[in-house]
């Protein structure tokens, strides 16, 4: 059961503890509501809150970059990825279209 202000969970009767990979501390995992693995304090809280290695295991999936920026490659590749998606899911033939080479008279001027 969830507290809505003190976001703890109960731990399922006979859940075994693990050592975090992180910091070594004792925690439980469980599944939430979503599907989701969540590993928890034996308080109940979420283990993320208190364990000083937790950004070693965070994934922003939004942002390819630890950081939080996007180089210009990756806005390209994910708009290029996001439209195939959508072309795709529309029963649409991507295909991959380049630019016509340049001639070596294209680049003279008469």
């Amino acid at each position: 059961m969830t507290e809505k202000l003190g976001y703890t969970w109960d731990i399922p009767t006979g859940t075994e503890a693990t050592p975090c990979r992180g910091c070594g501390a004792d925690i439980y995992w469980i599944k939430t509501t979503r599907g989701k693995n969540l590993p928890l304090d034996p308080d109940g809280r979420a283990h993320f809150s208190s364990c000083p290695n937790a950004e070693d295991f965070r994934r922003d999936k939004n942002h390819p970059d630890k950081k939080g920026k996007w180089t210009e490659d990756q806005v390209r590749a994910a708009l290029r990825k996001g439209m195939r998606v959508i072309f795709e899911e529309l029963g649409l033939k991507v295909q991959r279209t380049r630019p016509p080479k340049k001639t070596e008279t294209e680049g003279e001027q008469t």
